[in-house]
């Protein structure tokens, strides 16, 4: 038997559905450093002026993401 892996966009229904179920499942016994971590980030970012922005790029909006940008 020959195995063949062919690549996917991963951005499927199915697959973010079991993304986030997964996440969901980890949250409880995730260390708070780590779920807590983005939060700190955004705060970073926006001491030094970062803003909110629309996603850029070939970036889509996600509702796990936050796209930022600094005016120059």
């Amino acid at each position: 038997m020959r195995w063949q892996i062919q690549p996917d966009s991963l951005e499927s229904p199915a697959v973010l559905a079991l993304l986030r179920e997964h996440l969901a499942a980890l949250a409880p016994t995730a260390p708070p450093e780590s779920r807590h971590a983005l939060a700190l980030a955004h705060a970073l970012y926006r001491s030094f002026g970062f803003e909110p922005c629309p996603p850029f790029g070939a970036y889509k909006a996600d509702p796990n993401s936050l796209f930022m940008a600094l005016t120059l």
